[in-house]
């Protein structure tokens, strides 16, 4: 018999537009944090080689399975200290005004702005890169997040996910996945 798992977090998809860059990011170098989101994208492109993800994302879409970790923008007293399975949290992140900083995920939530924003490429002059269908684009328009009251609540996961790691594949490993077809 399942039993009926109790999320700690709610995941729900949001809106790319809602989503921001973490300026506090750790592997950023001290010069890049604290900058503005136009800065940290044009220092992600030209320093985290996004070819591979944009790619993979331009012809698969977004992996549902690795949702971004978030954080709310000015997150009242009073949020902080309600439960993030209540209504009155539930209303506060589903409502539009309300904005999210990607804690977990930057590269990918970089990644959906430059496939869904020609502008954006056109602020970097990025022309090297595949235009996605237009079904690819607008799949990209909202992303899976799982939302975490503040950045203090991140920190075991994040030292689980980084510290700890998951262990990388190896290139037999990864030979064997493509010839059976698994990656």
């Amino acid at each position: 018999m399942s039993k009926k798992l109790h999320r700690k977090h709610p995941q729900i998809e949001i809106s790319v537009d809602r989503l921001y860059l973490d300026p506090d990011n750790p592997r950023l170098p001290e010069d890049a944090q604290g900058k503005s989101e136009s800065e940290l994208m044009k220092y992600l492109y030209r320093g985290f080689n996004l070819d591979e993800l944009v790619n993979s994302m331009s012809q698969n879409g977004y992996f549902q399975e690795e949702p971004l970790v978030v954080i709310p923008q000015k997150l009242s007293k009073e949020l902080k200290r309600e439960d993030v399975c209540s209504k009155k949290f539930a209303d506060y992140i589903n409502d539009e005004k309300t904005k999210f900083t990607v804690v977990e995920g930057n590269r990918r939530l970089a990644s959906a702005k430059f496939i869904t924003s020609q502008e954006i490429r056109n602020s970097l002059k990025i022309k090297h890169w595949k235009d996605p269908s237009t079904q690819i684009i607008e799949s990209l328009r909202y992303l899976p997040a799982i939302i975490y009251r503040d950045r203090s609540e991140i920190i075991p996961y994040l030292g689980v996910r980084h510290i700890v790691g998951i262990q990388k594949w190896g290139s037999y490993a990864k030979a064997s996945a493509v010839s059976k077809k698994l990656v």
